[in-house]
């Protein structure tokens, strides 16, 4: 849904997410946008965890909030107007190749890490 919307909102979305920051009406316009991809990633993360493909150490609530940023306008127009990837590129990408889903499943697979990142 991303690659095939994305192009034909671009210029608006990306004035609302850089007006949002100090507005509040532009706040509360992107929240409300953000918060049905977020059920929709929610409601995906939940059928992951049914099929037992969530490790216990993920919340729901993280889950799906990578899943939501994963598939976020900001990471459509860094690809395609920041990286250079075509729109058809990016749905080929996401979709398609389902590099995205690989990522996901399999970062959810394994567990959270607690605590401090190594360094080094």
């Amino acid at each position: 849904m991303q690659a095939r919307r994305n192009p034909s909102i671009a210029s608006l979305a990306r004035a609302l997410d850089q007006s949002r920051h100090g507005d509040g009406t532009a706040t509360a316009a992107w929240r409300d946008r953000t918060a049905n991809r977020m059920r929709g990633a929610t409601a995906v993360v939940q059928r992951l965890r049914r099929e037992r493909r969530v490790h216990r150490s993920w919340t729901t609530a993280q889950a799906a909030t990578l899943v939501w940023e994963l598939v976020s306008f900001r990471v459509w127009d860094d690809l395609v107007n920041e990286a250079g990837l075509t729109p058809e590129r990016y749905a080929e990408i996401v979709t398609t190749a389902e590099i995205v889903t690989t990522a996901v499943l399999a970062t959810l697979a394994a567990p959270v890490r607690r605590g401090r990142p190594r360094t080094g």
